[in-house]
C-alpha cells in the first residue's frame, strides 16, 4: 500500500517512522505545508493519503483527490465548519474518513457513551474533560467535542465551554467540556455521568501518540477497497 503523507509535523514523522517498518506499506511522497503547490498539481497516483496537517493544505488536497480519486484518512484537527463540508464533499470521488481520534479505544469508548446516556442522561449530569500537553493549540480538543457530539446524538444538550463566576447556577441540559493544558501528556479524556449518590465516569488515557498512528494505518488499509462515500471510523473497524 502506497501512502502518500500530507502533512510531516510530530504524527506525520511518526507515521513514515512507523511505515518504515512494515512490509504492506511504504510511504510514496510527503507533502507538508511549504509544498502545497506541488500537491495541487501532481500527477503521481498513490493508493491512500494519510493527511495530519492544517487546515490551509486542505483545498490543494481536495483538488488532488478530485483529479486522481484516492482515498483520504485524515486526522487534522481544528477545521471549520465549512472546511468539514469541503472534507465530506470529496466522498463523491473517493472514499474518505476525517476523525479527531484514530485511537481504537476511543471508538470503543464512542460506542459505551452511546449506552450509557439514554440509561442516564435523564436524571445524571454529564460532564467531560480533557487533558494534553502544554503544545496543543486547539482547546477543547476535537476529541472532546466528538464526544460531545457522542452524548448529544439527540440534540437535547448545550455545550458549556469551562465555567466562570458568570457561569451561574448549572442547568439542567448543560454538559461542561473542561481543557487542561500542561507537561507532556499525550492525551485524557473522560465523560462523567454525576447522579445523587453515585457517579459513573467513562475514560480513555494514551500513552503516547503511538495510538493514533496505528490507528490512521489501519484505517488506511481499511479504506483503500471501499466504495465512494464518507465513513467513520466505527464503521470501518466494526463494519456499522
Amino acid at each position: 500500500m502506497d501512502i502518500l503523507l500530507v502533512g510531516y509535523g510530530r504524527m506525520g514523522r511518526l507515521i513514515a517512522d512507523t511505515v518504515s517498518s512494515l512490509e504492506d506499506c511504504c510511504v510514496c511522497g510527503i507533502i507538508d505545508i511549504d509544498d502545497m503547490p506541488r500537491l495541487a498539481s501532481m500527477s503521481t497516483r498513490c493508493d491512500v493519503i494519510i493527511d495530519f496537517s492544517h487546515p490551509d493544505m486542505l483545498k490543494p488536497m481536495a483538488e488532488y483527490v478530485k483529479r486522481m480519486g484516492v482515498p483520504v484518512v485524515s486526522g487534522t484537527t481544528n477545521m471549520t465548519a465549512d472546511d468539514i463540508a469541503l472534507f465530506d464533499s470529496l466522498g463523491e470521488y473517493a472514499p474518505v474518513i476525517h476523525a479527531a481520534n484514530f485511537s481504537i479505544g476511543i471508538a470503543a469508548l464512542k460506542k459505551a457513551i452511546q449506552s450509557v446516556t439514554p440509561v442516564l442522561g435523564a436524571s445524571y449530569d454529564i460532564e467531560i474533560t480533557e487533558a494534553h500537553h502544554k503544545h496543543k493549540i486547539d482547546a477543547p480538543s476535537g476529541t472532546a467535542k466528538m464526544l460531545f457530539n457522542t452524548v448529544n446524538e439527540n440534540g437535547e444538550y448545550t455545550p458549556v465551554y469551562g465555567r466562570t463566576p458568570e457561569s451561574g447556577k448549572r442547568e439542567k441540559k448543560e454538559v461542561g467540556i473542561h481543557a487542561l493544558r500542561g507537561g507532556s501528556v499525550a492525551g485524557e479524556h473522560a465523560v462523567y455521568y454525576l447522579g445523587e449518590g453515585e457517579r459513573v465516569m467513562l475514560s480513555h488515557s494514551a500513552e503516547g501518540r503511538q495510538v493514533f498512528v496505528n490507528g490512521a494505518i489501519e484505517a488506511a488499509r481499511r479504506i483503500v477497497s471501499k466504495p465512494n462515500g464518507v465513513y467513520t471510523f466505527e464503521q470501518l473497524l466494526f463494519g456499522e
